[in-house]
């Protein structure tokens, strides 16, 4: 009687939040509502089994877990709660969900960007922008636990002197993905498709940007812009400079103080063919 019971009240609830009075639920919420969310003792015992045949230093080090070894330690003995960026980098190395790994951090995440998640809903999808349509429930990260975020491609930029456009051929490393809500896109009106990150090469826009740092490029906006940062191919090389305007000519200007090093080049359209602006910076420099 008891298990009728509950479930008559699981399938009116779900009744409930489809009706068009309810709109603002997501696929996501409804499954939330049928799932137990654990104490920090049972999210820690659950990421413990996950971790029984796991070499737990191969694990940190191939994901980048910050802390390393010692904060898988931590979480599965409950020394420290899970954190949202440590319970999504175990999804994404475990082959997993974030509600596998925490339905209390799933349902955070999904309150927090539940109009965005609406979106997903039967339906609606034909409505959403094409890149929305390219994405929404397809590429995430981890396994498409958060349908919401869209990762933007680790690319090598490969030019040719005076030739607009480039080769951008997808870099395979261990970093981390890097990835947006959707609405920082709309927000921006960035199209992900036209967007790619790039590491920094050399030290020329210290202490902008300094080597090993990572860009992202949009590649829709190409029009200088006085005293911005902009991606050029400059005689067949891909180079980060600002841009700067000066005595009727665009020049392409290092940040390092060492101007005698990294010293200015006019920006002719021969010889700089600008490939997009850089629009954000990822880096472990404080």
């Amino acid at each position: 009687m008891i298990a009728k019971l509950r479930f008559y009240l699981i399938h009116k609830n779900i009744a409930l939040l489809y009706n068009k009075s309810k709109p603002s639920y997501s696929l996501f919420s409804i499954a939330l509502l049928c799932m137990n969310i654990w104490t920090a003792e049972e999210e820690a015992r659950q990421l413990k089994a996950r971790f029984e045949k796991i070499n737990r230093a191969k694990f940190a080090r191939d994901q980048h877990l910050p802390g390393g070894q010692a904060m898988i330690y931590q979480h599965i003995n409950a020394l420290r709660p899970i954190s949202m960026e440590a319970a999504l980098i175990y999804a994404r190395g475990l082959g997993v969900t974030l509600a596998d790994i925490s339905p209390r951090l799933a349902r955070e995440l999904d309150s927090a960007v539940q109009q965005v998640s609406t979106d997903c809903l039967p339906g609606k999808l034909n409505a959403l922008p094409a890149h929305k349509q390219a994405h929404a429930g397809i590429r995430g990260i981890a396994n498409d636990a958060t349908p919401y975020l869209i990762e933007v491609r680790k690319v090598i930029c490969r030019v040719s002197e005076g030739i607009v456009g480039f080769d951008d051929e997808e870099k395979s490393d261990d970093d981390q993905p890097l990835a947006f809500r959707t609405g920082w896109f709309e927000k921006n009106s960035y199209t992900p498709e036209k967007l790619v990150a790039v590491k920094i090469k050399d030290k020329s826009m210290e202490p902008a940007l300094y080597e090993g740092d990572t860009v992202i490029i949009n590649t829709a906006d190409k029009i200088p812009k006085d005293g911005e940062v902009f991606a050029v191919n400059y005689e067949g090389e891909a180079t980060i400079k600002r841009i700067v305007r000066d005595v009727g000519q665009w020049w392409l200007f290092s940040d390092n103080p060492d101007q005698r090093k990294y010293h200015k080049k006019m920006c002719e359209s021969d010889a700089g063919v600008i490939i997009g602006k850089v629009i954000y910076k990822q880096s472990e420099r404080i």
